[in-house]
């Protein structure tokens, strides 16, 4: 298959891909009782931004021991900037806000997630098309376009568990390029 053609090709299941899982930020908003009545993680997640944004916030509940990666997503570039505009005593942002934040973190890594699918499907076959179909089938795939709606910790998880497995397998193949390790124990741990 010729790059060029090959190319065009990883373009549009990337594509069908973003915007099979971009109507997920907007999950919910015309049902009764609107946007915060879906998933339960969603609460926990962005129950943690908000006191990893404001520690001194009032959430008026306790939130379970969640990791707290996944809110850290949204609540580092918040935090950035708001010390870029002049310092942390601004306002904080919304819950909305913070779940739609949440929700593209998660749209963008369901995305990429597509691309490390195809990359280890081809590593792992040898076939250039063998990856392509794979992503193609990821980029349609109903449970994980379904997950990559929510501000969720399962889509961020699962690229970084498929990406240490696909260094794994470069590593295996080029046993000389030993930071491979390292760059998949950082994504093994990304992953936990």
């Amino acid at each position: 298959m010729p790059d060029r053609r090959y190319r065009a090709l990883i373009t549009a299941i990337v594509l069908v891909a973003l915007f099979a899982r971009l109507p997920g930020l907007f999950w919910g908003w015309n049902f009764p009782g609107g946007w915060l009545s879906h998933h339960p993680d969603e609460f926990t997640h962005i129950a943690n931004a908000q006191l990893m944004i404001d520690p001194g916030f009032e959430l008026g509940w306790t939130p379970t021991p969640y990791p707290k990666g996944m809110a850290a997503h949204v609540a580092a570039p918040v935090i950035a900037g708001r010390v870029v505009r002049g310092g942390l005593n601004q306002l904080p942002p919304t819950r909305l806000e913070l779940l739609l934040g949440g929700r593209l973190v998660s749209v963008l890594y369901g995305t990429a997630t597509v691309l490390i699918v195809m990359l280890t499907a081809g590593a792992l076959s040898g076939r250039r098309g063998v990856g392509l179909m794979a992503a193609a089938l990821m980029a349609v795939g109903g449970l994980h376009v379904t997950q990559s709606h929510f501000f969720l910790a399962d889509v961020p998880g699962l690229f970084w568990m498929l990406t240490g497995l696909y260094l794994l397998l470069l590593a295996w193949r080029r046993p000389d390029a030993t930071s491979l390790l390292g760059w998949a124990a950082f994504s093994f741990g990304a992953a936990f």
